[in-house]
C-alpha cells in the first residue's frame, strides 16, 4: 500500500486534512479525515507546509499516536515494524504523543523504527 497526502491519510485512523477547502476555498479549516485504521496512529502530510501547527493542536488530547511526515519523507511498514525515508536529507519527520497530559514531538531520523 502507498500514498500521497489523502492517499496516505486513508491508511491512518484519522489525518490531518484541507479537504474543507474545496467546499468553502474563502472560509476553511483544517479536519479530520477518518481513514481504514490499518496503521494505528494519526497522520499529518506535508507537515512543512503553513498551518500544519494545527495538527499539533489536533493531536493535544488524543490517545493514538500521531506521525508527521514533510515532504519527500516516507512512512515504510516491513513485517509489521514502521521505519522512516527521507528522499531529501533536509527533511523531516515527527512522532507525536501525549504523556502526562503533555504533548510531545519527537523528530525521528531516517531508518528509525517507530509505532
Amino acid at each position: 500500500m502507498s500514498g500521497l497526502s489523502a492517499g496516505a491519510i486513508c491508511w491512518f485512523v484519522f489525518g490531518h486534512s484541507d479537504s474543507d477547502w474545496f467546499i468553502n476555498p474563502e472560509q476553511w479549516d483544517y479536519v479530520r479525515a477518518y481513514g481504514l485504521g490499518l496503521i494505528p496512529a494519526a497522520h499529518c502530510p506535508h507537515y512543512n507546509e503553513e498551518g500544519r501547527e494545527s495538527f499539533d493542536e489536533m493531536m493535544r488530547n488524543e490517545t493514538i499516536p500521531g506521525i508527521a511526515l514533510e515532504d519527500r519523507t516516507s512512512l515504510v511498514e516491513t513485517d509489521g515494524r514502521y521505519r522512516i525515508l527521507n528522499e531529501d536529507r533536509g527533511r523531516k519527520a515527527y512522532l507525536l504523543k501525549v504523556s502526562d497530559n503533555k504533548l510531545i514531538k519527537i523528530e525521528l531520523e531516517e531508518g528509525e523504527f517507530v509505532l
